[in-house]
């Protein structure tokens, strides 16, 4: 059977850099282990040192029904060698021996029947390296490809033909991709005003989800995609004004739920703020100072914010909630990065590593702790944001 690819551009130029990383994959995860990886790797021949560590360095979950490795006080991977800042799983047993995360991390995965989306998250900063040099790095490669070798190992995210049957959204995931990203990849208007425009094709979306009426859903798509191209549609969403406040109230609040434990964006953050307000003077200086370091190229943003897209696993995302909820807490993220990026223009003297640095935390966060996600998803409920024209205030400007 043939295997359908859709991949951004980048996707096959990625490799890791290993020790020359300025952060660390190893740092703060507790990654998850199979029972069969940990017997494999219990029954290995090793190092007595290494052997020890391996005994003493997992914890059963019941909430995961697997193994999760026990960080070292520091946060650190007990596994991770100091010295060569590389794993000593893999220097003495070889990469097959790792967890399927360890082994293909960055590199993420959705299976829907004989469709494979493929993308690498953006919390490594080789990644970021990637989105940073090319203007068309997150555009959508389709490939056939009749060798599916390893993937079943790497599909981490998986959804599986009883998954699909059980859950009829997801027999729409595909179409629902190509769709976003076509209405998000324009590139004849803003990434300001894709993400409104995809917004308003999402009510409608979640209308019929909401009615069970997945049928409808190919013909929705269908007319709204005649409608969203229609220039006078993109005049009337060009012309909206943001809301400053509204902006800084809930982006405030995520950075503070996520980032509690580890205050540097908080701190960061601050320097645009007077703790109750967003000082628009200084957002918008620091957006000037910004792309003025990134020589006015406006795909840096825009590649961050499509990639933030495929971390999300969007369209139906991580979160148990609707195609809409889903898609405003993609939204808030995104006015959070940027909000971040105005902070990192303004205080910052070293503004592209910086960025670099602040774009890889906050991707592990949004992308990966799910409980905190959840709440900010409800946050978003509760505040009443359940139309476009919310999501439309707090993404300009």
């Amino acid at each position: 059977m043939d295997y359908f690819y859709k991949q951004p551009k980048y996707y096959s130029q990625f490799r890791c850099i290993g020790g020359d990383c300025p952060e660390s994959c190893c740092d703060g995860w507790c990654v998850l282990w199979t029972s069969q990886e940990i017997d494999n790797l219990k029954s290995a021949d090793v190092s007595a040192g290494l052997k020890e560590r391996i005994d003493n360095s997992f914890s059963y979950t019941e909430e995961h029904k697997k193994y999760m490795i026990n960080l070292c006080n520091d946060g650190r991977c007990p596994f991770h060698n100091r010295e060569t800042d590389l794993c000593d799983i893999q220097h003495e047993l070889g990469e097959k021996a790792l967890s399927t995360v360890c082994g293909t991390y960055p590199r993420n995965y959705i299976e829907n029947h004989n469709y494979l989306i493929r993308w690498c998250s953006t919390s490594c900063p080789a990644v970021i390296d990637l989105l940073f040099k090319d203007e068309r790095a997150t555009e959508i490669e389709n490939i056939i490809a009749r060798n599916y070798n390893k993937l079943n190992r790497a599909a981490i995210i998986l959804d599986s033909a009883s998954v699909i049957k059980d859950d009829p959204i997801k027999k729409k995931r595909i179409e629902l991709f190509d769709f976003y990203t076509r209405i998000l990849l324009n590139d004849t208007r803003s990434i300001e005003t894709s993400i409104i425009l995809t917004a308003l094709a999402v009510k409608h979306l979640t209308t019929a989800e909401e009615k069970k009426d997945f049928e409808s859903m190919g013909k929705i798509i269908h007319d709204l995609e005649l409608q969203l191209n229609n220039p006078a549609t993109t005049k009337s969403v060009d012309e909206i004004k943001p809301n400053y406040q509204l902006k800084f109230k809930l982006v405030n609040n995520m950075v503070i739920k996520f980032f509690s434990e580890r205050p540097g964006i908080g701190n960061l953050f601050s320097s645009i703020h007077d703790g109750n307000e967003l000082i628009v003077d200084k957002y918008l200086t620091g957006l000037e100072k910004f792309n003025m370091a990134f020589d006015n190229k406006d795909y840096i943003l825009k590649n961050i914010i499509m990639n933030t897209f495929y971390d999300m696993n969007m369209p139906i995302g991580k979160l148990k909630r609707s195609l809409f909820e889903n898609y405003a807490y993609f939204v808030l993220a995104v006015a959070s990065i940027k909000t971040v990026a105005a902070a990192v223009g303004f205080s910052c003297k070293n503004i592209k590593d910086d960025f670099k640095i602040c774009v890889s935390e906050m991707s592990r966060n949004y992308s990966h702790d799910i409980h905190k996600a959840d709440a900010i998803a409800e946050d978003i409920k509760q505040m009443g944001l359940t139309s476009p024209a919310h999501l439309a205030l707090i993404i300009k400007g």
